[in-house]
């Protein structure tokens, strides 16, 4: 007898549905798991987790280099999830649990135990394969622009039936039968009656993480903890700023970055380790490139509930959230920042955040159109802009003091301060 999971043939539905439309926008965007996954492509391959809640897509890079001081490890992690209500369809069917001798046991005790929620274990796909098949069924990939030299503008329509099934509201659908099985990418589009179908290998994922202590937008985990209790740096700015600092610090061919919170109201110090930026804010110091050392300063003023920001490139930008106890600093890969450079472009908002050990947390906010509405979207109804976060983690230095003066800087206030009522 077939059970209530099972079809009328008696096969078991799949572990997981989801569908989008192709739909044509002006102008084009491609679908948000193509915009999402893209930011994150910077590791061979990517760990999937499927939850009710929705997609998990996670990428891992590190390597270790022997400094002059001490062994110097590089990591990054890369997250990007996307909620349920960005597809127009989303099923979430978990395998039952296998029953245990404790299970039955546990009938005599009158103890509870309590019940974790429903899973389906974690896989590895290729990212640069997923991404290459998901860009065949987005509406970016239907036309093709090219500027000639004489800046004449040609445009021409590809041949593959996959690319042209996305043409008039195709739909793609994802599916993952069964545990190891492939995930399926399936495009169909009804006026044209063409249906593609394209299926990824899954492999067992190389470093499984822990999936614990996460935002409630970012379910899941990884191999970086990041401890949110315990913060010592909270920033939120439009990523704009971010990317503009970025760039300008890689023109100096920069290899590491320094980044400094100052407490406002109280001194930081320049690169060379003079006072300076008496209001406080967040600091962005690229060190050891051929051009020299380069400093970007977003200042917090005094009293403003939404801090503004000066001496950001371009003409300065905007600080919605400071928050910083006492001053802090820590080095990065500058290298390892810039991979998270496609984010930065395409979200609104990011927020940056450092915990007590010095991981680096960078959250874009990624605004992906208008939300499909499969289980309606959070905190509103189905049809608002629909909005995907990526989170970046990075690992500080390890066995060397960035600045080693900022031991002395509370006794350097107040000696500062002694001055200034001097003077007055």
């Amino acid at each position: 007898m077939p059970t209530n999971r099972d079809n009328q043939d008696g096969v078991p539905p799949p572990l997981f549905t989801a569908a989008f439309t192709c739909a044509k926008q002006a102008p084009p965007r491609p679908p948000p798991i193509y915009m999402l996954l893209r930011c994150i492509n910077f590791a061979p391959k990517t760990q999937v987790q499927i939850s009710a809640e929705g997609l998990r897509f996670s990428a891992h890079d590190s390597s270790i280099m022997e400094g002059k001081l001490a062994i110097e490890t590089h990591d990054e992690l890369g997250h990007a999830f996307l909620d349920k209500s960005l597809f127009t369809h989303y099923t979430f069917n978990p395998p039952p649990r296998p029953s245990s001798p404790s299970s039955t046991s546990s009938s005599r005790s009158p103890t509870p135990v309590p019940s974790s929620p429903p899973s389906i274990p974690a896989f590895d796909v290729s990212l640069p394969a997923l991404l290459e098949t998901l860009q065949l069924a987005t509406v970016s990939a239907i036309t093709s622009t090219s500027t000639s030299s004489d800046g004449a503008i040609s445009t021409h329509q590809p041949s593959s039936s996959f690319m042209a099934a996305a043409l008039d509201g195709a739909t793609v659908t994802l599916t993952y039968a069964s545990l190891s099985a492939p995930l399926t990418l399936r495009v169909v589009d009804p006026a044209a009656r063409i249906t593609t179908r394209c299926e990824l290998t899954t492999y067992e994922p190389d470093a499984p993480g822990s999936f614990a202590d996460e935002d409630a937008t970012m379910r899941g985990g990884g191999e970086i903890p990041f401890a949110r209790d315990r913060l010592q740096l909270k920033v939120i700015m439009p990523a704009q700023g971010l990317a503009e600092a970025v760039a300008e610090i890689g023109a100096t061919g920069a290899e590491r970055l320094v980044v400094r919170g100052t407490p406002v109201g109280r001194r930081g110090r320049d690169a060379r380790g003079n006072g300076s930026n008496r209001s406080g804010g967040l600091e962005f110091e690229g060190r050891g490139g051929a051009l020299g050392d380069a400093v970007v300063t977003f200042a917090a003023e005094e009293g403003a509930r939404g801090t503004t920001a000066g001496g950001a490139p371009g003409g300065g930008g905007f600080l919605e959230t400071f928050q910083v106890a006492r001053r802090c600093a820590e080095m990065y890969s500058f290298e390892l920042i810039k991979r998270a450079n496609r984010a930065m472009l395409e979200a609104t908002k990011v927020s940056i955040r450092g915990d007590a050990e010095g991981v680096l947390s960078l959250q874009f906010m990624i605004e992906t159109g208008v939300a499909e509405g499969a289980g309606g979207q959070r905190g509103g109804p189905p049809g608002l802009a629909g909005v995907g976060f990526v989170d970046f983690r990075f690992v500080p230095f390890i066995g060397e003091d960035e600045d080693e003066d900022y031991g002395d800087e509370d006794e350097g206030e107040e000696e500062d301060e002694d001055e200034e009522t001097e003077e007055e």
